[in-house]
Order: C-alpha cells, then sequence, then structure tokens
C-alpha cells in the first residue's frame, strides 16, 4: 500500500481527534511525535508518525518508546506497524503462497486500521 504524506498527516489528524479528546493531552502527543524528523536523516516523517500511533495507539509512553526506536532504525517502526505477520517470518523458510497470504493478511490489516 503506498500512502502518500498528505494522506498520512490527514488520517493522524483523524485519528488523534477522534481518540483523544482533552486537547492538552493531544497537543503533547503531537509535541512527542514532533520529536520524529528533527535531524535531516529520520526519513518519511507523516509515515513513520503514523505508524508510531499505530504501535503505541494513544499512550504516551509507548509513543515515546517509539520514537526512540524510530530515531535509531525508522525502519523498524514501519515494519512492526505496517507487515506486523511477515516481521516475524524473516528467519524462517515458507512457501510463496503462506508469504502471499502474509502480505494479503498485513495490507488489510492496515487498511482496515486507516480507515477507522
Amino acid at each position: 500500500m503506498s500512502i502518500t504524506p498528505s494522506d498520512a498527516e490527514r488520517i493522524l489528524a483523524r485519528k488523534l481527534e477522534a481518540e483523544v479528546a482533552d486537547l492538552n493531552e493531544r497537543e503533547e502527543i503531537i509535541r512527542e511525535l514532533a520529536r520524529y524528523g528533527e535531524l535531516e536523516h529520520e526519513g518519511e516523517i507523516p509515515r513513520v508518525r503514523l505508524a508510531i500511533i499505530k504501535g503505541a495507539g494513544m499512550n504516551l509512553t509507548e509513543i515515546r518508546d517509539l520514537v526512540e526506536a524510530a530515531k535509531t532504525d525508522y525502519r523498524d517502526v514501519l515494519s512492526w506497524a505496517e507487515y506486523p505477520n511477515q516481521v516475524n517470518i524473516w528467519n524462517k523458510t515458507i512457501s510463496e503462497q503462506e508469504l502471499r497470504r502474509l502480505q494479503a493478511l498485513d495490507l488489510e490489516q492496515y487498511e482496515q486500521w486507516l480507515a477507522k
């Protein structure tokens, strides 16, 4: 699935508004998410921030942990959020059919989460 940066920002704003009623708490989450993307090597900023929210929900402690993980290697956070089934098979031999099944399952799960 390809998601544009503007789509990711729009989805993130929608999720924050829907799931965090307290404006102070929402602003704190936004400030924490803004820590990712401060450095030049921190890529795919909107997509990674969305992945952080997917992984942490709106739990500020978990958001902080995932921001730190993303600052180390943002690809980890993306894989945990977007490919949760495939990330667990990296060292296993599986059939092409099983791989396609896991890819479809991950895509369906991510699309459902984005649509909520």
